[in-house]
């Protein structure tokens, strides 16, 4: 049992990993090519893309649900992909697909309908 103990001891968290603030996921610090090279050479059920306001101390603005699809749709060509859109307790959108092209170019995005966007996958 000692054995045990020593070796979970020993594990380090990756470097490429960043700490989330929900204890169950972990956020990517990968670039996003580095994380599309990934993605292509996996099969993912489901691909989690967290969209926050970049000005942290804002909110995302609750914007009308068909306003936000209709802007998806003109940038994200693999928008049909995408399998959920909401936003969450924090205030901040997640994105849900199983593309690893549509995640990448989710990741991509610096503006949602004018508002300034910081953007990070979930694992």
């Amino acid at each position: 049992m000692d054995n045990v103990y020593s070796f979970v001891n020993d594990i380090q968290e990756p470097d490429d990993m960043a700490p989330a603030s929900n204890d169950r996921f972990l956020l990517s610090g990968k670039l996003t090519n580095e994380l599309i090279l990934h993605l292509c050479q996996k099969q993912f059920e489901t691909i989690n893309i967290v969209i926050a306001n970049k000005n942290s101390s804002s909110k995302m603005p609750r914007w009308n649900s068909f306003q936000l699809h209709t802007y998806i749709k003109q940038k994200i060509a693999e928008h049909p992909n995408i399998t959920n859109i909401k936003y969450t307790r924090q205030s901040k959108l997640l994105f849900s697909t199983s593309d690893p092209v549509c995640a990448a170019k989710l990741l991509t995005l610096q503006t949602v309908l004018d508002t300034p966007v910081s953007t990070d996958v979930i694992w």
